[in-house]
């Protein structure tokens, strides 16, 4: 699919398609050759993203080593790093999502950041969703940093809960609606699948034509 430009079974894993074809141009060699590279890449960012969060939530250097080698060490994540499978894009993804929106508390430059970053991750979120599903199932734990970072960017993270409930309706359904506009504009690489069908790609077995 990938190296033809066809469709996938749905929901048609559009951006891991339109990546994967980018590295069958680019590398030599065998198209699955390239998408296991691909896989590979992508499961060394999230090793490093697992590191990188840890640390943004409190742990010390090793501890957030320790974690980032369990990730890289389990059998189900490695499995999936070595082969042409969708789960390690989409995981780097998740957990960028997540670092965008995890601050460093307690340093006040980090505030402008805070004011952008929950759009940036909410953009990245919905173009994910042309990887896989799961980053909408990431649970409500990510929606409470979703609007928390935008309804009261200031607020350290153990505070979040209380302020939520403390926030204006006002600034809460704009917060909410810009985060909405966000993932769905990144949502709209779906749109390529019906507009890729009608050109007929050599493989399209589900003619994703109708909203159905």
């Amino acid at each position: 699919m990938a190296a033809t430009l066809g469709i996938a079974h749905p929901p048609g894993y559009p951006l891991y398609t339109l990546l994967g074809h980018l590295f069958v141009t680019l590398l030599p060699g065998e198209p699955a050759w390239a998408l296991n590279v691909m896989s590979a890449l992508f499961g060394a960012i999230a090793v490093g993203l697992c590191f990188t969060v840890a640390r943004r939530l409190g742990a010390r250097p090793l501890g957030a080593g320790v974690a980032a080698a369990t990730l890289g060490a389990g059998n189900v994540f490695w499995h999936n790093a070595i082969v042409a499978e969708v789960y390690t894009p989409a995981l780097a993804t998740l957990l960028a999502v997540v670092w965008l929106l995890l601050p460093h508390e307690g340093v006040a430059k980090d505030a402008p950041r805070r004011r952008w970053a929950p759009f940036a991750a909410a953009a990245l979120a919905g173009a994910g969703l042309g990887l896989h599903y799961f980053i909408a199932t990431a649970g409500v734990g990510l929606a409470l940093l979703f609007w928390g970072n935008t309804v009261a960017p200031d607020t350290p993270l153990r505070s979040l809960p209380r302020a939520l409930f403390q926030a204006p309706l006002g600034r809460l359904l704009r917060g909410v609606g810009g985060l909405l506009a966000a993932g769905l504009a990144a949502a709209a690489v779906f749109v390529y699948l019906p507009l890729r069908s009608a050109m007929g790609p050599l493989i399209d077995p589900n003619k994703p034509q109708t909203l159905k």
